[in-house]
């Protein structure tokens, strides 16, 4: 009688799955944006501000926040954790709205045009 690895009979012993190969890490993330690509850039959070008119309070809260222009870390953030931002919500909109308009100028190189 075949006992398997850890004593107990074991009938019928199935090959191992077959494993198929998968990409290198390299490969596999090549279809997901790194953030590194929206934060390889020289705009300061004050010209992040002015060009999408966002106000001296939200750039303070930002600053607080230890935001970056492009850092898609802030997209994370809950409805609770704007509350406690101290923004409304429409000036915390009005800025993911900047945001997500930002990183996808960068992404697509057309920030400086």
């Amino acid at each position: 009688m075949p006992y398997g690895p850890y004593g107990y009979y074991m009938p019928h012993m199935p090959h191992p799955p077959t494993l198929t190969p998968q990409p290198p890490p390299a490969q596999a993330a090549a279809g997901l944006s790194s953030p590194d690509v929206t934060m390889s850039h020289n705009v300061s959070l004050s010209e992040f501000c002015t060009k999408y008119r966002l106000s001296a309070h939200t750039q303070e809260k930002l600053l607080e926040l230890d935001y970056s222009p492009g850092n898609e870390v802030i997209e994370t953030l809950t409805e609770v954790d704007w509350k406690e931002t101290g923004l409304s919500i429409l000036a915390s909109r009005s800025f993911m709205a900047a945001h997500r308009n930002f990183c996808e100028l960068i992404r697509t190189g057309k920030w400086n045009q």
